[in-house]
């Protein structure tokens, strides 16, 4: 039964006796012969009345003060988060080189050091309007794995990934990725940015970047804690980004701790 229900039914219950009797009383005052004995009774069934017009009220107030506030409920176990709209066309994803040996490197935190983090994300093209994937990733503070799911596109000229962790809770935001040239069948490398929460308690931006090769000399996953490795790879990150037509674009990008 709904709370509506429920207070109309209250609200009957109170008001309807009440005003039943007020308005006998005012019948049998007005049949009366003593002028005294009949104004008694007018002020009697006025006074009913008026108690059943304030007792209506009152429990409205109360109805509306005391009622649970309505919580928007989450969405059911396995079901998914809607990912943000961004458009996209065949044309648009004619130009991710996105096979199956795809590189996907990350700047992220490892204790007190900046580290880059690989994943191996697959990628299908379910149609000429779409492309999806999903990847591994490795938690930074415990191990463990992180699964997130994988939609590209673009924005206008800007190649757009877009990062959904499985699993998370309808208040998690996706990390966005852009990268300002799209690669093409020559290009074995793309940098870009992140607009990660999990960078810190800021939403920053953060370096990305995909290889169609290992970069860091192993199959392996996860951070990398060769110091030498790191600057490589920083290095490469700096050196294709600084030849990018958009190269100012990521005005925060010369700031980042890049090691």
């Amino acid at each position: 039964m709904s709370l509506k229900l429920k207070y109309t039914i209250f609200v009957l219950c109170i008001s309807v006796p009440a005003i039943v009797v007020g308005v006998g009383l005012l019948i049998s005052a007005y049949r009366r012969g003593s002028e005294a004995e009949k104004w008694k009774d007018i002020k009697l069934a006025g006074g009913n009345i008026l108690i059943a017009v304030f007792t209506a009220l009152l429990s409205a107030f109360a109805v509306e003060f005391f009622k649970p506030e309505e919580v928007e409920k989450p969405p059911a176990p396995g079901t998914t988060v809607p990912l943000p709209a961004f458009s996209s066309s065949s044309q648009c994803l004619d130009q991710w080189y996105l096979l199956t040996d795809t590189w996907h490197y990350s700047l992220t935190h490892d204790g007190g050091s900046n580290v880059w983090q690989v994943g191996r994300p697959q990628f299908s093209r379910q149609s000429p309007d779409r492309i999806i994937g999903h990847g591994v990733w490795m938690n930074t503070v415990d191990g463990s794995p992180i699964t997130s799911s994988i939609e590209a596109g673009c924005r206008g000229q800007r190649g757009i990934l877009i990062f959904t962790e499985n699993g998370a809770g309808p208040d998690s935001i996706p990390t966005v990725e852009v990268y300002p040239e799209l690669p093409d069948n020559q290009q074995s490398q793309v940098v870009g940015y992140a607009i990660d929460q999990t960078w810190d308690e800021y939403e920053v931006l953060a370096p990305v970047l995909i290889s169609h090769q290992p970069l860091h000399g192993s199959q392996s996953i996860g951070p990398i804690k060769d110091v030498a490795i790191n600057n490589r790879i920083s290095k490469i990150w700096r050196e294709l980004y600084a030849r990018t037509a958009k190269d100012h674009e990521c005005m925060m990008c010369t700031t980042l701790k890049v090691p």
